[in-house]
């Protein structure tokens, strides 16, 4: 758009217009990335869009003042569309594997600014030129050093992939977490290494579900959906089976002991399997393979974070987890979400599958834990007759929304937006 703009007519370009809403716009990203834990996705998404904005039509604007006479107008277009190819690849292909975070955004951020002071005050650039490249290169590294630094608390470890960065940080002396964006996945002790933290502390839906399910005391068989750092192992007892799904590589390395940060997975007394991969494609095939799981217990996490896989949880997914689970086994999900709410997607699944449904909330009054939002769900309602889990159970008798059931073919972020 802004190609088309900055082209098409001259007039469409102001420098020193453009240069006033670049500078609202970087001072209103800089607000949003300090706040942005506790932002609004909507107002980050139109606050990141209008310096994105901003920023092409000054590049476009600028190249289009300095476009060449008509006779080398040919070799200038190549050399635009070239660069545009270029900048493509190194963004999706050579930027994951030469930054261990989002540095391309920083970087061009940065150049749109010098872009703007060389062409606003071209005599004084000309007139220090090594000064001024001195400056802007001391800007560059100074601000990406202090951005790098700026993690609260030491970072131990970052890498990045095409699921996004993440980081191992040390909050302070006891404490280690990892975490995928901004979104901390996992926190563990080095004095108790073995307790259960954050979204899944005892007091969690899913804490006192895992520590009273199957009331007959027999080994459980269950699936976990989204692995953070293996935290949920903690409460495998000897017997018990736990297959954990996840789809990034990286979460699975630091799972498993890369780096010595976490060990819940290799402190576990159940028998562990990771399986590497989106989680239902894997069950998918499992079940062509060799029929039902017969888990006792399925547990969906992975809709804590800014990106929700919606394939995870339509009609057609449903169908596929209660085809693995017991006839009265009982499936826990994790809708503890700072932008979007859940909830009604889940209760009208529970609603079409004419399943038995809570809601577990834990207010923390520890610090080792986290608000947490579990809703159960069960084909048996006597699966869910859990002493400790019906005295904090919320219910939806006179429960109503009207978000429709989300399917293969139909699902609508935008009306569950917090």
């Amino acid at each position: 758009l802004s190609f088309i703009l900055a082209f098409s007519d001259s007039r469409w370009y102001n420098r020193n217009l453009y240069a006033l809403l670049f500078a609202l716009a970087s001072l209103a990203t800089l607000w949003a990335l300090a706040e942005r834990q506790d932002l609004l996705i909507v107002y980050q998404v139109v606050i990141y869009c209008s310096l994105l904005f901003f920023s092409c039509m000054i590049c476009h604007g600028e190249l289009y003042q300095l476009r060449p006479p008509a006779d080398q107008l040919t070799t200038f277009y190549l050399m635009s569309s070239l660069g545009g190819a270029f900048g493509g690849v190194f963004v999706n292909f050579f930027a994951p594997a030469l930054f261990n975070g989002y540095w391309e955004f920083y970087l061009g951020w940065l150049m749109t600014m010098l872009i703007l002071v060389i062409r606003l005050f071209p005599r004084w650039v000309g007139e220090y030129k090594r000064q001024t490249q001195a400056v802007a290169l001391s800007f560059v590294v100074g601000t990406l050093l202090m951005l790098g630094l700026n993690q609260g608390g030491e970072q131990l470890s970052a890498d990045r992939n095409f699921y996004g960065v993440v980081r191992t940080i040390e909050l302070d002396d006891n404490t280690l977490a990892m975490i995928h964006g901004i979104t901390i996945h996992g926190i563990q002790y080095k004095d108790n290494p073995t307790l259960p933290t954050t979204y899944f502390a005892p007091d969690s839906g899913v804490g006192v579900l895992l520590s009273n399910y199957p009331k007959d005391n027999q080994p459980a068989k269950v699936a976990v959906l989204g692995l953070g750092i293996g935290t949920l192992a903690a409460y495998g007892n000897a017997g018990d089976d736990y297959l954990l799904y996840e789809i990034n590589q990286i979460a699975i390395d630091l799972a498993e002991g890369e780096g010595g940060y976490f060990s819940f997975l290799e402190d576990s007394q159940a028998n562990i399997e990771v399986i590497a991969g989106d989680a239902r494609i894997s069950l998918e095939n499992e079940y062509n393979a060799n029929g039902s799981h017969n888990f006792d217990v399925i547990v969906l996490d992975t809709f804590s974070s800014d990106s929700v896989p919606v394939h995870l949880v339509t009609k057609q997914a449903f169908d596929l987890y209660l085809a693995n689970l017991k006839a009265d086994g009982v499936i826990a999900a994790n809708i503890s979400n700072q932008h979007i709410d859940l909830q009604p997607v889940f209760y009208q699944i529970a609603k079409e599958f004419g399943l038995t449904i809570i809601r577990i909330d834990n207010i923390p009054d520890e610090p080792d834990e986290y608000l947490s939002i579990w809703m159960l769900m069960a084909k048996n309602p006597e699966s869910l007759n859990i002493p400790k889990l019906q005295e904090r159970a919320i219910t939806y008798e006179t429960y109503s929304t009207d978000v429709a059931l989300f399917t293969d073919d139909y699902s609508n972020l935008f009306q569950i937006l917090r």
